[in-house]
C-alpha cells in the first residue's frame, strides 16, 4: 500500500481515538515507520534506485521482513509497546500493536505473498488489490479525503 495510505488512515485514526502528540508519534512508528524494514531487504535498493532513475513502475517484488507478518509483528509490537510503557508510563502500551495491526491489515490487501502465521507456519494468502494500480491510488486519495472530514 502507498505510503500516504498510511499515514493517511495513521492519522485519521490517531485524531479519532484522541491522541496526543507522545502517543502520535508511537502510531506514526508502527502505522507507518514500520515500512523501514524494506531498506534491509536484499534487491530493494537496486529496485528503488532503478525506479527514480526510469521512472517506471517498481516491481512486485515483495520486501516485507517478518515484523510485517501478523503474528511475528504483533508480538513484537506489543513488547516494544511494553517497553515505551515502561519508559513513557503515559503512552499506553497497545498504540504501537495496534497501529502495526492496522499497517499490516493495509498491507494484506496487496497482491503480495502474506504469511500472517511465518514462522510457525508456512500457509499464505495473496491480496486482491494489484501493486502500482489505479485502485491502490484511489485508495490512497479516499483516505487522504478522510483527513478532511
Amino acid at each position: 500500500m502507498l505510503i500516504t495510505t498510511h499515514i493517511a488512515v495513521t492519522v485519521w485514526l490517531g485524531k479519532g481515538l484522541g491522541l496526543q502528540v507522545p502517543e502520535m508519534i508511537v502510531a506514526l512508528a508502527g502505522g507507518v515507520l514500520v515500512d523501514i524494514d524494506h531498506l534491509f531487504k536484499p534487491g530493494w535498493r537496486k529496485t528503488f534506485l532503478e525506479f527514480i532513475k526510469t521512472g517506471q513502475r517498481m516491481n512486485n517484488q515483495n520486501h516485507h521482513s517478518w515484523i510485517q507478518e501478523l503474528l511475528p509483528g504483533l508480538v513484537v509490537g506489543s513488547l516494544i509497546g511494553l517497553l515505551i510503557n515502561l519508559t513513557y508510563p503515559d503512552i499506553r502500551w497497545w498504540i504501537l500493536p495496534l497501529f502495526q495491526a492496522i499497517h499490516i491489515f493495509l498491507d494484506y490487501l496487496m497482491k503480495n505473498a502474506h504469511q500472517p502465521f511465518v514462522p510457525f507456519s508456512k500457509w499464505g494468502f495473496r491480496g486482491f488489490i494489484p501493486n502500482n494500480s489505479k485502485i491502490e491510488l484511489i485508495l490512497s486519495v479516499l483516505a487522504l479525503g478522510l483527513l478532511l472530514i
